[in-house]
């Protein structure tokens, strides 16, 4: 047994502490310095982590650093120290005998798996070698038969391309024939109604006239539809663009049962259609026979008949809204007038007219595309009719812009303020919109 009576050292305060480093130890495992863990080890990573291990294996041969502890009380504690050491060597002899051992092992199948690795590689890389030309030779394979593939796709597309272009040339051939038939049959029954009129044997009255013109009005009715198809849009792109009047309707309290939205001129009735989708009731009037046709076909409420004779059939205050799409540029200042004096009565206080036509603000418009359709008369200043809108006593008048074209067409360059102005007047709104109410 060790015995120190040297009054300042603890010797078994020193033992305790070199039995903690051993618990500690023991506790680690085989792992007494913990390295970094890695996905892919390496050979240079386990030489590394060899080296570490050889610098710590022999534990307890050397005495540790004493950094902290100098002069007097350096010399006092490095005997005491020295006989810790002794101590803790005989606790540690056998932990450093397992350390050896396991180094030189670890030495041991480092070596061979150098070795081993060394002799395989040229195996694995004529293996892969191998298998990379047979994949080569069935990707090649693939492709080959995929080109094949698409090659007889593509014959196919063009044979029904050029199949489908004959039925096309076919109908529009069919379409052509059509059309000139049903307008020399067109002609031969005006000359017939106009022969018919001459060898009557007297005057015609009133009602054999208007039988007379009704069936010159019926055959003038498909052509205009048919304008209309080719020349306004489809109806997806009528209902869009009155899309905005909804919320007029709705705000002026319009669209129920007892506060109809009357529409003048209603034609296809895509806006009746979208106020119908809407849970809003309407009704329509048109003098187009074709065009009311096709309303009541989608069951639809349209009446056929003249704009002025309808509305002297609507009772007073009878209306939430009135609208007339397009309609007033083909009425004369007269009855443009009246229309505005008839939509006063009809409407119900609070009730909202909604006029639409095209803006000749827009110079492509007013000079150009305005006069696309025959029946239209003069292009109606939004000022003009704004003052026409007060001056017969709605109130709130508004001419609300509509349609710009699409940017692709607006004008750019160095001068922001010259583009600015192009586009003002080539670019702007190509419709407006007079909205007034009765007070």
């Amino acid at each position: 047994m060790l015995v120190v009576k040297h009054p300042k050292i603890e010797v078994e305060r020193l033992l305790e502490r070199v039995r903690e480093v051993v618990r500690r130890s023991e506790q680690a495992g085989e792992r007494p310095v913990p390295l970094t863990p890695i996905e892919r080890p390496s050979l240079t990573v386990v030489d590394h982590a060899l080296k570490q291990a050889e610098r710590v294996w022999a534990v307890g041969l050397e005495l540790p650093p004493m950094h902290r502890v100098s002069g007097v009380a350096r010399k006092v504690v490095t005997p005491a120290a020295r006989m810790a050491l002794r101590v803790a060597q005989l606790i540690t002899r056998d932990q450093r005998s397992f350390n050896e051992n396991v180094l030189g092992a670890l030495r041991g199948l480092r070596d061979a798996v150098q070795q081993q690795g060394g002799s395989l590689r040229p195996l694995v890389e004529q293996e892969v070698a191998a298998h990379k030309g047979a994949l080569d030779d069935r990707l090649a394979e693939q492709g080959r038969a995929l080109q094949q593939v698409v090659e007889a796709l593509d014959g196919r597309v063009r044979e029904l391309s050029a199949a489908q272009e004959r039925q096309r040339a076919e109908v529009l051939a069919a379409v052509d024939r059509l059309r000139t038939s049903v307008s020399l049959q067109q002609n031969r029954l005006s000359v017939l109604l106009e022969e018919a009129r001459k060898r009557m044997p007297g005057a015609l009255d009133e009602q054999q006239l208007k039988v007379l013109a009704d069936a010159g009005a019926q055959m003038a009715d498909g052509l205009y539809i048919s304008f209309e198809d080719r020349f306004r849009g489809t109806r997806e792109d009528i209902k869009e663009r009155s899309r905005p009047y909804l919320d007029l309707v709705k705000a002026a309290g319009a669209g129920a049962k007892e506060r109809p939205v009357i529409d003048l001129g209603c034609g296809r009735g895509e806006w009746l259609e979208l106020l119908r989708e809407n849970g809003l009731a309407a009704r329509g009037l048109d003098m187009n026979q074709v065009a009311v046709e096709q309303c009541r076909a989608l069951g639809l409420d349209v009446t056929q008949g003249d704009l002025f004779g309808f509305l002297e059939t609507l009772p007073d205050e009878s209306c939430g809204a009135l609208s007339a799409i397009h309609v007033i540029e083909h009425l004369s200042h007269e009855e443009q007038l009246r229309l505005f004096d008839e939509a006063l009565r009809v409407l119900r206080p609070g009730g909202v007219v909604i006029l639409e036509t095209p803006n000749p603000e827009n110079v492509l418009v007013g000079a150009n595309t305005f006069y696309m359709d025959p029946t239209h008369r003069r292009p109606l200043h939004p000022q003009t009719m704004s003052f026409l809108a007060e001056a017969r006593g709605l109130v709130r008048v508004q001419a609300l812009p509509l349609h710009p074209m699409d940017k692709k067409f607006h004008a750019t360059g160095e001068s922001a303020q010259l583009a600015d102005t192009l586009n003002a007047i080539l670019c702007g709104p190509q419709d407006y919109a007079i909205v007034g109410y009765r007070a």
